[in-house]
């Protein structure tokens, strides 16, 4: 009989992910610099490009710190669990929007997209689940302020 994994706290969870994310981006990174452009490469409008990828970023960077709160539990033992689900909503909206300007810096090879990257990075790293934060996750809104609450509401 196999024994049962050991469980493991969602804040260490959190982390995990956490790291995991952030070494894909470097890695991706590492690829994406290292990828010489073909002679044609340059057949998408770089300040279209640029321009997405600052409105995606910001988006995200906003949505990454206001939309993780609105998320509400419907119990308070739930609250660990509510608080991860938080933590990763506000990462990859962030690792999104990252993964997008190196995407686009490989298509058109402008460095203000790795500038505009180099910020999503900072701000993903800010996010590191660190136990205070994990606890200010787990506090936000509660039952009566969650996102999701309303929609629960008319379908009954």
């Amino acid at each position: 009989m196999i024994p049962p994994a050991p469980r493991l706290e969602p804040r260490r969870i959190g982390v995990l992910v956490w790291a995991a994310l952030l070494v894909l981006l470097v890695l991706f990174l590492g690829l994406v610099v290292a990828v010489n452009p073909p002679p044609h490469y340059a057949t998408f409008p770089r300040p279209i490009l640029l321009g997405i990828g600052v409105l995606l970023s910001l988006c995200a960077l906003v949505l990454a710190r206001v939309l993780p709160r609105r998320i509400g539990s419907r119990a308070a033992a739930e609250s660990a669990a509510v608080a991860l689900v938080r933590l990763l909503v506000g990462l990859l909206l962030c690792h999104g929007a990252a993964l997008f300007l190196l995407g686009a810096y490989l298509a058109v090879h402008d460095g203000w997209l790795l500038a505009v990257f180099a910020v999503d990075a900072l701000v993903f790293l800010s996010l590191f689940p660190t136990s205070r934060r994990f606890s200010s996750l787990s506090k936000a809104a509660g039952p009566e302020g969650g996102l999701f609450r309303a929609g629960a509401e008319r379908r009954r």
